[in-house]
C-alpha cells in the first residue's frame, strides 16, 4: 500500500523525521539510514507540487455532557456577577451547582432545556441554548 505524505515546502528538511514518525504510528519498522536517505531523495527528486485551494478534513470529538456542564458553569458565573451574592441562595443556583459539580444530573436537578451545536451557512459555529421553566 502506497502512502502519501503532504507537507509544507518549509518542512522539507524534516522529511526523514516525518517519514519515520508516520511509519511508527502505522506499525511499521523504522527504515535504515540508507533506506531513509534513498526515500527522502526520491521524494525530493519528484519535486514540489502545489495544491490549489487545499482542504483540511478533521474529525473533532466533543464530549457533549462536559460541554453542556461548561455552558451551565458560564451561565452560573454570569448570574452571580449580574445578581450578586444573593444569587448563591437561589434554588436555581443550587441546582446548577449540583449539575456542574456532578452531584446530580440535569434531569434529577430539574433542569430542562436544549443546547444545539451546529454551523450556519457561513461556516461559523453556532451554539443555541433554550431553557424551559
Amino acid at each position: 500500500m502506497k502512502r502519501q505524505i503532504i507537507i509544507d515546502a518549509k518542512d522539507a528538511g524534516q522529511l526523514d523525521t516525518i517519514i519515520q514518525g508516520k511509519r511508527k504510528r502505522a506499525g511499521f519498522e523504522p527504515l535504515s539510514e540508507e533506506e531513509l536517505r534513498a526515500q527522502v531523495a526520491s521524494i525530493l527528486a519528484a519535486g514540489v507540487q502545489t495544491i490549489e485551494k487545499p482542504e483540511l478534513h478533521h474529525e473533532i470529538k466533543i464530549d457533549l455532557a462536559e460541554f453542556r456542564k461548561g455552558l451551565l458553569k458560564i451561565a452560573y458565573e454570569l448570574a452571580f456577577i449580574w445578581l450578586g451574592e444573593s444569587y448563591l441562595e437561589d434554588p436555581m443556583a443550587a441546582q446548577l451547582r449540583d449539575v456542574i459539580l456532578s452531584r446530580s444530573d440535569e434531569q434529577t436537578a430539574g433542569l430542562r432545556g436544549t443546547i444545539a451545536i451546529g454551523c450556519d451557512v457561513c461556516g461559523e459555529l453556532l451554539i443555541l441554548a433554550e431553557t424551559f421553566p
